[in-house]
């Protein structure tokens, strides 16, 4: 598989695409197929693990004007981290091809040569159940968790935090033809961290999206439809809530094309109208 391209659409590695292309990259990539009836698909499991070394010119966002020697004890603003991952995947088919379980996970280290404050581990999971009933009905659903780094804004914020990202979804789809489909789907989103300075920004969030959507025979599809979400958050005073607010409801109208032009190259694109 080359360095940086996108795996085949059935390939195992959509599982852990996208990745970032790191400038200094050691991989090791074992992969297993398992054995079962002729009448069903073979298991594919894989496990990968690599190490690389990369340069973040800015890891705290700082502004172009601001001077980070008051936070930080310096003027540099930029870092070197070393990264160690190791991903695992898998494919289970069960009656079908198109009835199978999707597994995935993922633990990595990040250690940075100058601010050791953000030394971290972070690890993520999904796990989907996608099924097909006839040739009208297929439907999916799956949860997900990430545990990451908190991403920094503006520096003004140079403390460790961790956020923890988990979502449950349930998608039912109608075919109406093999090509066109009307999709409907159901989350719920919560997001956590692990500074205190940052737990106002804790929330819950309920997505709804009904629509309709276009596959060609090729990968490329095209979607239009109506999203809204419910948005709470769950540790703002009273004092915070008059400032900002306690959450609040959008609705989106949008369309969306993801156009696949070869194996190794997609154009995206998305509009909406938010309320």
């Amino acid at each position: 598989m080359p360095k940086c391209a996108k795996p085949s659409k059935l390939s195992i590695g959509r599982l852990m695409y996208p990745r970032a292309c790191w400038a200094v990259q050691i991989l090791a990539w074992v992969s297993v197929v398992g054995v079962l009836p002729a009448a069903a698909a073979p298991n594919e499991l894989v496990l990968q693990m690599d190490t690389g070394l990369r340069s973040d010119s800015n890891p705290f966002r700082f502004t172009d004007d601001a001077t980070p020697q008051a936070s930080l004890g310096t003027l540099k603003k930029s870092d070197t981290i070393l990264s160690a991952d190791i991903r695992a995947a898998g494919i289970i088919p069960l009656d079908s091809p198109q009835t199978r379980l999707l597994l995935s996970a993922q633990l990595g280290k990040r250690d940075y040569r100058q601010f050791n404050q953000l030394d971290n581990q972070d690890g993520s999971y999904r796990a989907a159940f996608q099924w097909r009933l006839g040739d009208l009905w297929r439907g999916e659903v799956f949860r997900t968790s990430q545990t990451q780094l908190y991403q920094y804004l503006d520096g003004s914020f140079t403390q460790k935090a961790m956020l923890r990202n988990e979502l449950t979804s349930a998608e039912v789809a109608l075919k109406i033809t093999p090509e066109v489909e009307l999709p409907a789907a159901i989350s719920r989103q919560t997001l956590r961290f692990d500074n205190a300075t940052l737990n106002p920004n804790d929330r819950n969030d309920t997505f709804v999206d009904v629509g309709a959507r276009w596959t060609s025979t090729l990968g490329s599809t095209f979607r239009t439809g109506i999203r809204s979400t419910q948005t709470q958050f769950l540790n703002r005073t009273d004092t915070q809530i008059a400032l900002l607010d306690s959450g609040y409801r959008d609705r989106e109208l949008y369309l969306a094309t993801d156009w696949q032009y070869s194996v190794l190259s997609r154009i995206g694109g998305r509009v909406g109208y938010v309320q």
